[in-house]
């Protein structure tokens, strides 16, 4: 029996070694694969062309020192950077992220230190003004502010923050003026609009400017500062005669339930739009419950541009397929639109008897 258990263990312990082996493998490769992914991560900043599998597979190797830099351009150096601080190695992402600083020049070196700033903060690290100041040094306000912006969309929210608190001291006249402008608008984005009133006001107490009246009238027609929003509107479009503003403008004195004034300034806004419409109807039945306001909707059309429509790169049927989905969709939109509109003036889409309509209209169902 014994000399049977030994055979069958001679035959048995290769295979399971050898099955333990490419499990182990298999293992290694995957986690491999998963910290390659980083590379392409839209929080930092890239070159022009994603790398591509075998790209990826470079970079390890680079991080793992299996193979020179060679002729790699500044973003597959800090490719490889971003993946070896995945890794843990955070000296080999350093000495990386420095090479590739070496090999950068004017916009893309400063991308290149914050894509550095922003591996630091996943890292556990905060961001000291001695971190920023390479990158802010000798860079024209605009310049900074299209960083900005650009971190922005990649939704890297602390170190935005942090940028503004270090230009903010650092700037006067025009260019404080534009940082402050650029912070109320991002604030506003953010849903912060007790940052962004300050912010806009500052901007406010240095020039006139359009888009801060504008969005200082928005925040305080949402908190119902009626007086307030009147007077930022009313600048705005005094310096700028916008249609949107007309708008706000319109919506404000509906709020204030001054529907004359508002039939007066929805006039002045663009026609075509649906909320101008829905809002125009709103006014006209509120100054008289018997009034008709369906005419305004036949200027609601459809746009017959369809610039995303076809693409080269995409197979023909592909095309064909989406292209007339999309039209389908652009032609029933308005109608969807105006079925809306007609809930909103009178509870339904088929208002012929009005009698049942008047008191909707009138709210005092």
């Amino acid at each position: 029996m014994r000399p049977l258990i030994r055979l069958l263990l001679t035959a048995l312990v290769p295979l399971l070694l050898a099955g333990c082996s490419t499990v182990h493998s298999f293992f290694f490769e995957e986690l491999d694969r998963q910290e390659m992914r980083i590379s392409v991560d839209a929080a930092f900043f890239h070159g022009p062309n994603p790398p591509t599998a075998s790209d990826q597979q470079e970079m390890l190797e680079l991080c793992l020192g299996k193979r020179r830099p060679g002729n790699l351009d500044g973003f597959r150096i800090s490719e490889a950077a971003i993946i070896c601080a995945s890794r843990g190695s955070l000296e080999r992402s350093d000495e990386l992220f420095s090479l590739a600083v070496q090999r950068s020049s004017d916009m893309d070196r400063r991308r290149i230190m914050l894509n550095q700033i922003i591996q630091w903060h996943r890292q556990g690290s905060g961001i000291r003004d001695q971190d920023l100041s390479p990158v802010l040094t000798d860079l024209s306000h605009t310049r900074a502010l299209q960083l900005v912006e650009e971190l922005q969309n990649r939704k890297q929210d602390y170190l935005v923050d942090r940028i503004y608190s270090f230009m903010i001291p650092r700037s006067s006249g025009v260019a404080l003026a534009d940082v402050l402008l650029q912070k109320g608008l991002y604030e506003y984005s953010m849903g912060r609009s007790s940052l962004a009133v300050a912010a806009l006001q500052k901007t406010l107490e240095l020039r006139e400017d359009y888009e801060a009246h504008l969005i200082l009238g928005r925040i305080y027609h949402e908190a119902r500062d009626y007086d307030r929003a009147s007077l930022h509107l009313e600048k705005a479009y005094a310096s700028k005669k916008e249609p949107e503003t007309a708008f706000l403008l319109a919506r404000l004195e509906f709020s204030r339930k001054n529907s004359a004034v508002a039939l007066d300034w929805i006039k002045k806004a663009d026609e075509k739009n649906a909320r101008v419409v829905e809002l125009h109807g709103l006014i006209l039945l509120s100054l008289d419950a018997g009034a008709n306001p369906e005419p305004l909707l036949s200027s609601i059309g459809y746009s017959d541009s369809n610039p995303v429509c076809l693409q080269e790169n995409r197979p023909f049927l592909e095309n064909l397929e989406l292209c007339s989905v999309s039209n389908v969709y652009r032609l029933l939109s308005p109608i969807r639109g105006r079925a809306r509109i007609m809930r909103s003036w009178f509870g339904t889409t088929n208002p012929w008897n009005r009698k049942a309509t008047v008191p909707y209209g009138k709210r005092q169902y």
